[in-house]
């Protein structure tokens, strides 16, 4: 499976809020916490997770929810966010 780098940004203000690794084809749902490549803070959160908001605004992104296999992941609100290759 190929996999690519995303910017994800606040729709809200455009602010920057994280680098992910995307892998495989298809829209964005998840934000799993171990492909997170920046900030690095996001990825070190324990078993219990704080809802993901934009560090700029505070706008809303996503909620804590538990991945497949027990992976800490975000699942995001559509429309809260946008992506854009990594460059």
């Amino acid at each position: 499976m190929a996999s690519e780098v995303l910017e994800i940004f606040c729709s809200g203000c455009g602010a920057s809020v994280a680098r992910y690794r995307k892998q495989g084809t298809g829209a964005l749902l998840r934000l799993y916490l171990d492909r997170v490549v920046a900030p690095k803070e996001l990825a070190r959160h324990g078993p219990t997770l704080p809802p993901l908001d934009c560090p700029q605004c505070g706008k809303r992104l996503g909620l804590a929810q538990p991945g497949e296999g027990n992976r800490p992941a975000y699942r995001l609100i559509k429309g809260a966010f946008r992506r854009q290759k990594a460059r």
